[in-house]
Protein backbone atom coordinates (compact mmCIF):
# COMPACT_ATOMS: atom_id res chain seq x y z
CA UNK A 1 0.00 0.00 0.00
CA UNK A 2 1.56 3.33 -1.49
CA UNK A 3 0.91 6.12 0.99
CA UNK A 4 1.30 9.73 0.06
CA UNK A 5 4.49 11.77 2.13
CA UNK A 6 2.83 14.35 4.08
CA UNK A 7 5.47 17.53 3.78
CA UNK A 8 5.55 20.45 6.22
CA UNK A 9 7.77 23.23 5.15
CA UNK A 10 9.33 23.96 8.62
CA UNK A 11 10.18 27.80 9.61
CA UNK A 12 12.76 29.85 11.71
CA UNK A 13 11.29 31.07 14.87
CA UNK A 14 11.60 33.21 18.25
CA UNK A 15 11.75 31.78 21.23
CA UNK A 16 9.04 32.20 22.73
CA UNK A 17 6.49 31.32 19.63
CA UNK A 18 4.63 28.01 19.87
CA UNK A 19 5.90 25.43 17.16
CA UNK A 20 3.46 24.20 14.74
CA UNK A 21 5.98 21.33 14.63
CA UNK A 22 4.61 19.63 17.13
CA UNK A 23 0.94 19.67 15.33
CA UNK A 24 2.10 18.43 12.53
CA UNK A 25 3.95 15.25 13.90
CA UNK A 26 1.00 14.37 16.05
CA UNK A 27 -1.50 14.55 13.10
CA UNK A 28 0.80 12.59 10.92
CA UNK A 29 2.09 9.70 13.17
CA UNK A 30 1.98 6.32 11.09
CA UNK A 31 2.68 8.43 8.15
CA UNK A 32 5.65 9.10 5.93
CA UNK A 33 6.65 12.52 6.58
CA UNK A 34 9.49 14.76 4.80
CA UNK A 35 9.89 17.98 7.01
CA UNK A 36 11.62 20.87 4.90
CA UNK A 37 14.14 22.89 6.48
CA UNK A 38 14.69 25.34 3.52
CA UNK A 39 13.88 28.12 5.46
CA UNK A 40 15.56 27.55 8.97
CA UNK A 41 19.12 29.25 9.31
CA UNK A 42 19.48 27.88 12.73
CA UNK A 43 17.58 24.97 14.88
CA UNK A 44 17.13 25.01 18.53
CA UNK A 45 17.62 22.60 20.85
CA UNK A 46 13.92 21.90 21.76
CA UNK A 47 13.26 21.37 17.79
CA UNK A 48 16.36 19.19 17.61
CA UNK A 49 15.28 17.01 20.20
CA UNK A 50 11.83 16.69 18.90
CA UNK A 51 12.94 15.64 15.42
CA UNK A 52 15.13 12.97 17.03
CA UNK A 53 12.55 11.16 18.97
CA UNK A 54 10.13 11.78 16.17
CA UNK A 55 12.77 9.86 13.56
CA UNK A 56 13.53 7.39 15.72
CA UNK A 57 10.28 6.38 16.70
CA UNK A 58 9.14 6.90 12.90
CA UNK A 59 12.18 4.42 11.93
CA UNK A 60 11.26 2.00 15.20
CA UNK A 61 7.54 1.62 12.94
CA UNK A 62 9.55 1.33 9.77
CA UNK A 63 7.81 4.56 8.38
CA UNK A 64 9.61 7.36 6.09
CA UNK A 65 10.96 10.50 7.98
CA UNK A 66 13.34 12.53 6.42
CA UNK A 67 14.69 15.75 6.69
CA UNK A 68 15.00 17.67 3.01
CA UNK A 69 15.94 20.88 1.25
CA UNK A 70 18.36 21.64 4.31
CA UNK A 71 20.05 24.67 4.28
CA UNK A 72 23.77 25.50 4.18
CA UNK A 73 23.88 27.59 7.54
CA UNK A 74 21.31 24.71 8.99
CA UNK A 75 23.70 21.81 7.88
CA UNK A 76 26.54 23.56 9.32
CA UNK A 77 24.52 23.93 13.06
CA UNK A 78 23.24 20.54 12.94
CA UNK A 79 27.16 19.79 12.18
CA UNK A 80 28.17 21.61 15.50
CA UNK A 81 25.78 19.57 17.42
CA UNK A 82 27.44 16.15 16.15
CA UNK A 83 24.51 15.91 14.23
CA UNK A 84 24.89 14.28 10.28
CA UNK A 85 22.04 15.38 7.71
CA UNK A 86 22.47 11.48 6.74
CA UNK A 87 21.01 10.12 10.15
CA UNK A 88 17.66 11.53 8.79
CA UNK A 89 17.76 9.96 5.47
CA UNK A 90 15.37 6.47 5.25
CA UNK A 91 17.13 3.15 5.02
CA UNK A 92 16.78 1.55 1.87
Amino acid sequence: MNQSIARFELASRGPTDSDPLLAFLQENIGNPVAISLAEVSRLDALRLQTLLVAHAQWRSDEIPFELCDISNDCATGLALLGVDREQFEMDT
